[in-house]
């Protein structure tokens, strides 16, 4: 996955990337740094890399600042991905920021 996902990001100049993994053949998360230089290539990267099986949601932020802001388990929670009214995962391929925050 982090190679699809390498690939998709690959349009843009990738500054830095983080990886963690919660436990092997678990929940992972990915966290790219990138310049981009218009908004038009931002959403054609965000429509690419949403387009990467497996991959369910973009949250704009780093994972130490997303760490810090929902704890450990909460943001272990963000990574397992949205869930429906009864708390099974629900699919959801919707970018989380508007451009107004991009």
């Amino acid at each position: 996955m982090l190679l699809d996902i390498s690939l998709a990001v690959s349009q843009v100049n990738i500054v830095d990337v983080v990886s963690e993994t919660r436990a092997p053949r678990s929940l992972a998360a990915f966290s790219y740094t990138v310049h981009v230089p218009d908004l038009a290539t931002l959403r054609a990267v965000v429509a690419s890399v949403l387009a990467v099986d497996d991959v369910f949601q973009i949250i704009r932020g780093s994972i130490d600042h997303l760490k810090r802001d929902y704890g450990e388990d909460g943001f272990w929670r963000l990574a397992s991905g949205p869930r429906d009214k009864f708390g099974a995962i629900a699919p959801s391929r919707a970018f989380d920021n508007d451009s107004s925050n991009l």
